[in-house]
C-alpha cells in the first residue's frame, strides 16, 4: 500500500486482514526531502483455528476427562487438553491437516472423531462434542470399536511396526480394566478369493491377539476372528472404499 504522509511527523495505521490478528503501529515520518519514500514491512500473525464441545455419554449426560489430539497418518500427538468438571473442553488445532480426537474417561470407551481442519476457518470456533460409552453398554450393545492405524504388508498377516502406537493403546484398557474380554476381528476388502480373505483375515486377527498374550493378557480374555469380505462398511468399487473394509475391529463380549 502507498499513503501520502507530507505534512505528518508520525503516521498511525491499524492493519486488517482477513484470516489475521490486527496489528496497530506507528510510523516516524523522517525525510530529507518532500519526495522522499519510507518503505516498512509488517508481518500479521494468522487466527487460530478453535474446536470446543463437550465428552458425553449415549444418555447425554457430561463426563470430565481429557481429550488427546492426534496426526490421523501416523499418531503423532498435536496435544492432550483437559475438560473442566462439566466435560467441556477447548483448544486450538494446527492450520492443516486430518487429525483424530479421542476421549480418555476412566471406566469408559471412546468413539473417537476425525476432524479436518479445513472445517475451520481462521479465527473461528467449531462445536465437536464426542462420545463414550460406559463398559457396561458396550459389552450389551456389541459396539464394534474400530483399531485405526494398524498396518500389515500386503496379503501377508506379520504386524508392521507402525501398529505399535495403536496396539499399545488396546493393551492399556485391557490392563486397566480387568474384567474385561474382547472379540479381535479382522476384515479384508472382497479383491481376491472369498476363501483366501477369510484365511488372511482369521491370521491378522490373531496376529493382534497373540501381541497382546506376548505382552501380558491372559488368552482366556481374547478371542480372534477373521471376516474376510463378509462384512463391507463400504463399496468394494473403488480403491477409498476398500480400505476403508480392509480393517481390524475389537468387541466387549461375556465370559
Amino acid at each position: 500500500f502507498i499513503i501520502e504522509a507530507t505534512h505528518l511527523n508520525t503516521l498511525y495505521l491499524t492493519l486488517h486482514s482477513k484470516g489475521y490478528e490486527s496489528k496497530q503501529c506507528s510510523i516516524p515520518i523522517i525525510r530529507q526531502a518532500e519526495s522522499d519514500t519510507i518503505a516498512v514491512e509488517y508481518s500479521l500473525i494468522p487466527l487460530g483455528k478453535y474446536i470446543k464441545g463437550r465428552i458425553l455419554d449415549q444418555s447425554g449426560n457430561a463426563h470430565s476427562g481429557n481429550i488427546l489430539i492426534e496426526n490421523d497418518m501416523d499418531l503423532q500427538v498435536i496435544s492432550n487438553t483437559k475438560t473442566d468438571d462439566q466435560g467441556w473442553y477447548f483448544c486450538r488445532i494446527p492450520d492443516k491437516g486430518i487429525y483424530r480426537m479421542t476421549p480418555n474417561t476412566q471406566n469408559y470407551l471412546a468413539h473417537p472423531i476425525v476432524l479436518s481442519a479445513l472445517e475451520v476457518q481462521r479465527g473461528d470456533t467449531l462445536q465437536k462434542d464426542i462420545m463414550i460409552s460406559s463398559i457396561e453398554q458396550a459389552r450389551e450393545s456389541g459396539t464394534r470399536f474400530s483399531l485405526k492405524n494398524i498396518f500389515f504388508e500386503s496379503k501377508q498377516w506379520s504386524l508392521k511396526p507402525e501398529s505399535t502406537l495403536e496396539l499399545e493403546k488396546l493393551l492399556a484398557f485391557m490392563v486397566d480394566n480387568p474384567s474385561v474380554s474382547i472379540e479381535i476381528s479382522a476384515h479384508t476388502d472382497a479383491i481376491g478369493k472369498t476363501n483366501d480373505n477369510a484365511l488372511l483375515s482369521s491370521k491378522r486377527a490373531e496376529a493382534v491377539l497373540e501381541y497382546l498374550v506376548q505382552r501380558g493378557i491372559n488368552t482366556f480374555r481374547l478371542h480372534a476372528i477373521g471376516y474376510g469380505e463378509s462384512l463391507p462398511i463400504a463399496s468394494n468399487d473403488e480403491e477409498n472404499g476398500r480400505e476403508k473394509n480392509r480393517r481390524v475391529e475389537f468387541t466387549l463380549i461375556k465370559k
